[in-house]
């Protein structure tokens, strides 16, 4: 069944829309180096950030090198201070995603693609934008650091 597009406050684009986008995004060449995190035989990379009128596109792969498969608990977003004082709360602020689709498995050749959409935010120097990848009864967790700088190099979404 065709369901109708569903609409987003404050975003220019529709569930439709967003879902087009993202699978454009799966088959794009990854831009972005250093943005990772390895650990207990698991890769977890952002390849690449894209700009869409008001929405912000996350692409991540993750990888599963070991013979235990990886079964994806939850994937949380935060903004997050980079320095903690010593004896204050640390301030995260978590974020929910517009969009998330999810294509492969972490065991397959190429891994798992995760596109994940966002209303456009920047966040200050003193911060980072937190991606944590929790294991389904496990404790291989990764997350990945985000700064300002890295995330000013969004590229547009052409078409």
């Amino acid at each position: 069944p065709l369901y109708a597009p569903v609409h987003f406050n404050g975003v220019s684009l529709n569930s439709g829309e967003l879902e087009d986008y993202a699978t454009s995004i799966k088959g794009m060449l990854p831009f972005l180096h250093g943005v990772r995190d390895n650990n207990n035989d698991i890769s977890f990379r952002l390849t690449g950030i894209y700009i869409k009128y008001d929405v912000l596109f996350f692409s991540y792969t993750i990888h599963n090198t070991s013979s235990i498969p990886f079964d994806v608990a939850s994937l949380r977003f935060f903004i997050r201070d980079k320095k903690k004082a010593k004896r204050t709360a640390e301030q995260d602020n978590e974020t929910e995603p517009l969009f998330s689709k999810t294509w492969g498995k972490p065991e397959d050749d190429l891994g798992q693609t995760v596109v994940v959409a966002f209303p456009k935010f920047t966040i200050a120097d003193s911060k980072n934008f937190v991606t944590e990848l929790m294991e389904k009864s496990g404790d291989r967790n990764v997350s990945l650091k985000l700064s300002q700088r890295k995330l000013l190099k969004a590229k547009p979404i052409i078409h």
